[in-house]
């Protein structure tokens, strides 16, 4: 968290510098102080912006490259990497954590600076008197400011009354009011705070303050009979006075600039095509703090592991991770960036977004997840992609708790940061699918499934009760909450199901329709004149001889077939009925 807004701190100083050397070296001499105004202020709100914005869209590269990562369907398991991680010496001093302590110092006392004068300008401004000046209401103090505005309000000192050359600089300040230049004032004065290490701040608020001079005097100008008059009542002001935050004093320091200004040709309108230039110092500012940002924290440092713990540690996550089976049945894919600080098998900090941006630990190899690309017919989206995010998040989450409890050396009795790339990805093609038992965010299609496409063979596919096409499988498997899962190749098909079954067999029975029901109890409901259903542990077909050794008491019985029903999964050998056992006990 503190390394990110470090990080946001510093694109936020890059940005404004950029639009300040731009504004300084291009139009701070022209007499365009509207455009000026907007230039200032877009300087202040943009670099706050701007590096908040994901273009990593944008600027991904190109999917033909070669990338290094590792796929979890081509994962082979080597717990050894765990249990024999090398210790390596890391000797890291928290620098982040001193800056970011300096940070808060310097903001909490621009901060106190800010409240301290605007408490001072309240303060003479409740013990001033209120009067009106040519129509124009304005607040009279003894204390020695020169004339200011602050907000909405005028505070003009006494001597200036008695000296009788207040007009014009009544005009001056009711122009700031008119103009409403206090809320760019207090832009200049927040982003101050934020920024108080960043020179361009201070020179923003400068050029913003100069900048409104310029408009108000402007404004005067047109107003009165002789502009040299007014210059004069200027210079006339020899009181210099403190400069207060969020008000417009009346500033001697940039008289004589402000004279030069108003005496100054005004600039031919052909400068305005220079105007362009705030598009390519924009496409700039974009290059620097984002595109830039994306190059570097795409993978940020080096990694804090050695060659055989970050292996471990990559062969665990590829064994716990898992592609959600609502996300992937949604088709959604994204990647996920899981940051964590781990030390001695405790999660300190835990961040967990998909902008490559926001990443600011090392990134160790990517991690591949595949699944099977629903088809328009099977996709079942409900949530909104924001909504299946958090599902990718939280199992970012669950994977974070799992690597955490490892054996890794390097976070023994101290703090390690880094973060796991996980890249959830579907694809269309089941062939693409190398190893089937790590294909875990298939989820419409059961492992079985999977294989006896890529083997070109046709199994029973069973839900519940009913067999199903292969295609209005993956349909209901993506719906189903599995109570019970079983498959067979061959063998156990043909016992099972006959001929039909002869290339194996895939069971699936909703976690909603299992029964705890004791064999004794439905052997009294359903045998009758010794008619026996058929009895099977969805494996094997269990015998009258065998049934006989089982405690009918303890033994379970988990899902039930009418004779129906039965009788078209399994022939007549169930025309009274199937029932599948699911725990059996033997006799004592």
């Amino acid at each position: 968290m503190i390394s990110s807004l470090m990080i946001y701190l510093i694109k936020v100083s890059i940005g404004s510098i950029i639009l300040f050397l731009c504004y300084y070296l291009f139009f701070r001499r022209e007499t365009f102080y509207k455009r000026n105004r907007l230039i200032l202020v877009l300087a202040l709100i943009l670099p706050l912006i701007i590096p908040v914005l994901d273009f990593s869209e944008l600027l991904e590269p190109s999917n033909d490259y070669e990338s290094h990562f590792s796929a979890v369907q081509t994962f082979a398991v080597s717990s050894q990497y765990v249990e024999s991680g090398i210790s390596g010496t890391i000797e890291k001093i928290n620098y982040i954590g001193l800056l970011f302590s300096l940070y808060i110092i310097g903001l909490a006392l621009s901060v106190l600076k800010i409240l301290t004068g605007i408490t001072t300008v309240i303060r003479t401004i409740v013990k001033g008197e209120k009067t009106t000046l040519s129509g124009v209401e304005v607040v009279l103090t003894d204390m020695n400011y020169p004339p200011y505005s602050f907000f909405t309000t005028i505070v003009f000192p006494r001597s200036l009354i008695r000296d009788g050359e207040y007009d014009s600089i009544l005009l001056h300040e009711k122009a700031h009011i008119d103009q409403r230049h206090f809320i760019d004032l207090l832009l200049a004065e927040l982003f101050l705070a934020f920024q108080w290490f960043n020179p361009a701040a201070w020179l923003l608020r400068k050029s913003i303050a100069e900048n409104h001079e310029f408009l108000a005097d402007k404004l005067v100008a047109t107003k009165l009979s002789s502009s040299k008059r007014y210059q004069l009542s200027l210079l006339g002001l020899c009181n210099g006075g403190k400069i207060l935050p969020l008000a417009h004093n009346f500033n001697k320091r940039i008289i004589k600039k402000r004279i030069s200004m108003m005496n100054k040709v005004k600039t031919k309108s052909i400068a305005r095509i220079k105007n362009i230039l705030i598009v390519p110092a924009t496409v700039l500012l974009l290059a620097t703090i984002t595109a830039g940002s994306y190059a570097i924290m795409q993978k940020p440092g080096k990694s804090p592991f050695t060659e055989i713990s970050e292996q471990g540690i990559l062969d665990h996550v590829k064994y716990v991770t898992k592609f959600p089976k609502e996300v992937a049945m949604a088709n959604y894919q994204d990647i996920i960036y899981i940051q964590m600080k781990v030390n001695n098998n405790k999660i300190e900090e835990l961040q967990i977004f998909n902008s490559p941006e926001k990443v600011t630990a090392p990134v160790l190899d990517d991690i591949v997840i595949i699944a099977l690309e629903a088809d328009d017919d099977v996709v079942n989206k409900e949530k909104t992609d924001a909504e299946y995010r958090d599902l990718l998040f939280r199992e970012g989450e669950r994977v974070a708790g799992k690597v955490s409890r490892l054996d890794i050396a390097e976070w023994k009795d101290k703090s390690i940061e880094f973060t796991l790339k996980l890249d959830y990805r579907l694809t269309p093609n089941v062939a693409s699918i190398t190893n089937i038992s790590k294909a875990t965010g298939t989820n419409n299609m059961s492992y079985f499934a999977i294989e006896a496409a890529k083997d070109g063979r046709e199994p029973l596919f069973i839900i519940n009760d009913e067999i199903y096409s292969l295609r209005d499988y993956r349909t209901q498997f993506g719906s189903v909450r599995s109570g019970f899962s079983m498959s067979s190749k061959t063998a156990a098909g043909l016992e099972l199901f006959g001929e039909k079954g002869r290339d194996g067999y895939s069971w699936e029975i909703a976690r909603d329709k299992i029964l705890d029901l004791s064999l004794g109890e439905y052997l009294d409901r359903t045998v009758k004149n010794n008619r026996y259903p058929l009895f099977t542990n969805a494996s094997k077909i269990i015998t009258r001889e065998e049934l006989d050794t089982y405690d009918i008491e303890k033994t379970k019985i988990m899902y039930t077939i009418e004779a129906d029903k039965a009788q078209k999964l399994f022939g007549d050998k169930a025309k009274y009925g199937a029932a599948i056992i699911s725990r059996p006990f033997l006799k004592n």
